[in-house]
């Protein structure tokens, strides 16, 4: 069958009418894609939900080849050769996962470990730098997790599959070891380091406290010792008070007397002159 151009002033070739419809290819989407849609969902419903869980590298890989995989089928590839790229992909997914099950230590070649970039509110710059993790991606992570301030994370770890996990410090356990996070390479040590420091700086407190009360007690017995001598020099300062205070009572009892005497010979000589001048005005009157 002919090509019917829509061009034909232009470039016969430019523009096709089988470039909007091919009419010997509208069922192929319906027919292909739908036995390569119904082989793949066959697949993964006998197979393990690990088949579709996002849990390594490899299987975010495998999601996005399945993916694109049934895609070329639908749009006009072979059945067959669709088919058997899909079958390679799923096997080497079941093959990784059973490796990394099996065999733990080489399961690490096909996944990394998770990343701990941030630890008792402090952010982990030289790890950041590493894996090239900027402080928007991490503030980021912890605006999702209802994180206010990095003072009150505890932890922060990148994924294998990239995803951010937050733990606040509020939140961690005081009557059990949180075995899962210290799972994670480098984050025991950290925290032993931690404890180390947290324990020396309590020891330093302690030493700190231990010396001011002792010399706090030495000043108090110091005080003591001073409130002694100065109650004994009160004591004796009383008795020599006490013996001055006599003495001048001594000398105020003489000085009373001599002064109690000489009062009474005033007033006897002040009677004497009276009665003289009384006699005197006596003599007189009668003189008179």
């Amino acid at each position: 069958m002919a090509k019917i151009s829509l061009t034909p002033y232009i470039d016969e070739a430019l523009l096709d009418l089988d470039d909007f419809l091919e009419i010997k290819s509208i069922l192929h989407p319906v027919a292909i894609g739908s036995i390569a849609n119904l082989s793949l969902f066959a697949y993964l419903r006998i197979s393990s939900n690990r088949t579709v869980a996002p849990l390594t590298i490899w299987d975010e890989i495998c999601s996005i080849a399945l993916g694109s995989t049934l895609a070329g089928i639908i749009n006009g590839n072979s059945l067959l050769t669709g088919l058997e790229a899909l079958a390679v992909l799923l096997l080497w997914q079941y093959k990784t996962s059973w490796i990394g099950c099996r065999f733990p230590k080489a399961g690490v070649l096909f996944t990394k470990s998770p990343l701990v970039v941030a630890f008792r509110g402090r952010c982990l710059e030289g790890l950041m730098r590493k894996h090239r993790i900027t402080h928007t991606d991490l503030y980021g992570a912890f605006r999702t997790a209802g994180i206010f301030a990095v003072c009150e994370v505890e932890c922060a770890v990148v994924e294998a599959t990239g995803v951010f996990s937050i733990y606040k410090t509020k939140d961690m356990p005081t009557d059990y070891d949180a075995d899962v996070l210290l799972s994670i390479k480098g984050l025991q040590g950290m925290s032993k380091s931690s404890s180390s420091g947290k324990s020396s700086e309590k020891s330093k407190r302690k030493r700190s406290i231990s010396e001011a009360e002792r010399q706090s007690t030495e000043m108090g017995d110091a005080s003591d010792d001073g409130r002694s001598e100065g109650s004994k020099g009160t004591k004796k300062g009383g008795h020599v008070g006490e013996a001055v205070e006599h003495v001048q009572s001594d000398e105020e009892d003489g000085s009373g007397t001599e002064g109690q005497a000489d009062g009474q010979g005033t007033g006897n000589a002040r009677r004497d002159k009276r009665k003289k001048k009384t006699n005197e005005d006596r003599i007189a009157d009668e003189e008179s």
